[in-house]
């Protein structure tokens, strides 16, 4: 892989050769990134990079069982956590597209016993968190929370809570909320949660190594979860994934993410419209706004506008990052529940940094030359790398080509009598003549050279 990268059309392929995709140097700050958290003999990370859909980079560090010493693969499976969420979301915005269910319903419409002493809570309030419901469910008691329980069973613990507040009138995490979205699907679907998501996306889109999840089935290359406790690992303890449910239920890989990252921006599932419903950010009824949309978070990283959600639970963590704009994914899997010691968040968000740099705007000081100052220059030229380029002179200005398709042409814009640059500010051009007269050109991007020689085409 070359480090540089010129421009992205058939002169950029022809004349460098270049990685369009990802730099060593690039991939050597990732490297060097993760291989300080995840040791080989520890549990450890999958993680997977992808530009416009497809993979950049994709590695696999650490132990999926320490005491088997098998390693994390690119199959191994992960309890995703509350990535669960936008899956949740989103097919809820499926049966809003089908005309079963409206955002501003009210709950109670669906789940008439949700009373809530006559508080207006709408399905909107509950995929962005503005319910004010009490967000601890099962998994927060020690007695229950090792239970296989029904969706109704975990409704009750939480159903006859007060609400934190009103309505829209704050933004509160709320697990509660999410598992009241699994009842409501499965209400409006006519089957289970796990049917629907099964069925309507997991089938649908090829994710065959996600399922939702339950400790008791055997589930090929699982990953064991583990946690740090002083300076030792230890297995994680306990929980049933019944208590997780449309919250946090779903196990998966960081290959199948990207179908499903993949899907979503191709508006495979739901339509572009409704993607950026669930990606915007929400207004309370005061009109202050907050981050969260259905099942995304969209912040800033470095001024570019990203859509993130993490998950936890015990011995596992997760984190993707979406950044709009590149059309760059990030996804990160780990098998360890060791926020303090091995931060998944931090070291996802230190890579999208990477691609988010702002970089200082190239001013280019234009010169204008006379025809036959630019004419000089017109020529064909053999480059040290045993490529071609062509130089041609039109409607005052040079264009620069590979001669084998003279459908991509790119401008040259002149900076002084014998300098250049392309439009598009990544190569340099340096004309002169050489000692025995012959015209030569030095093309230079980053720290990358090449020289080139005019030669003549025999007719």
């Amino acid at each position: 892989m070359r480090i540089f990268k010129l421009i992205k059309l058939s002169l950029l392929i022809s004349v460098f050769p270049s990685n369009a995709i990802q730099s060593q140097e690039f991939e050597s700050k990732i490297d060097q990134l993760i291989s300080k958290t995840y040791t080989p003999d520890g549990p450890g990370i999958s993680i997977l990079i992808a530009k416009k859909g497809t993979p950049i980079y994709q590695k696999n560090y650490g132990k999926s069982n320490i005491e088997l010493n098998l390693p994390i693969n690119s199959k191994t499976v992960f309890q995703i956590g509350s990535i669960t969420k936008q899956f949740t979301a989103i097919a809820i915005l499926m049966l809003e597209e089908q005309g079963k269910l409206k955002l501003n319903d009210e709950i109670i419409k669906y789940i008439p016993e949700y009373l809530n002493k006559g508080n207006k809570i709408t399905i909107h309030n509950l995929l962005n968190h503005t319910s004010g419901i009490n967000g601890k469910t099962p998994i927060s008691s020690n007695k229950l929370k090792r239970l296989d329980l029904t969706v109704d069973q975990i409704i009750d613990y939480f159903k006859n809570k007060p609400l934190k507040f009103l309505p829209g009138e704050q933004f509160s995490y709320s697990n509660s909320g999410y598992i009241l979205l699994g009842k409501i699907i499965e209400i409006v679907s006519g089957n289970s949660y796990e049917d629907f998501i099964e069925n309507n996306i997991f089938k649908k889109l090829g994710m065959t190594n996600t399922r939702y999840g339950y400790h008791n089935e055997i589930v090929k290359n699982r990953a064991n979860g583990y946690q740090f406790y002083g300076k030792n690992y230890m297995n994680a303890p306990y929980i049933s994934l019944s208590t997780q449910y449309a919250g946090g239920s779903i196990l998966s890989t960081a290959g199948d993410l990207l179908k499903w990252q993949n899907a979503l921006v191709s508006n495979i599932l739901i339509k572009k419209s409704s993607f950026e419903k669930a990606t915007s950010k929400s207004v309370l009824n005061n009109k202050q706004v907050i981050s969260y949309g259905y099942g995304w978070y969209n912040r800033k990283i470095n001024n570019s506008t990203v859509f993130v959600h993490g998950g936890a639970t015990p011995g596992f963590m997760s984190n993707s990052i979406y950044l709009k704009h590149k059309d760059i994914y990030i996804i990160a899997l780990t098998n360890c529940y060791c926020k303090k010691v091995k931060n998944i968040q931090k070291i996802t968000y230190k890579i999208a940094s990477l691609f988010t740099k702002n970089k200082k705007e190239v001013i280019i000081n234009r010169v204008k030359l006379l025809e036959n100052e630019l004419n000089k220059w017109v020529g064909n030229y053999k480059l040290s790398n045993n490529t071609y380029i062509k130089i041609e002179l039109n409607n005052g200005y040079l264009y620069g080509f590979n001669p084998k398709n003279k459908n991509i042409k790119h401008k040259l814009i002149s900076t002084s009598k014998n300098d250049f640059i392309f439009e598009n500010k990544k190569i340099n051009f340096h004309f002169y003549i050489s000692k025995n007269g012959s015209k030569k050109v030095k093309m230079s991007s980053g720290n990358r050279t090449l020289i080139g020689f005019e030669y003549k085409i025999n007719k």
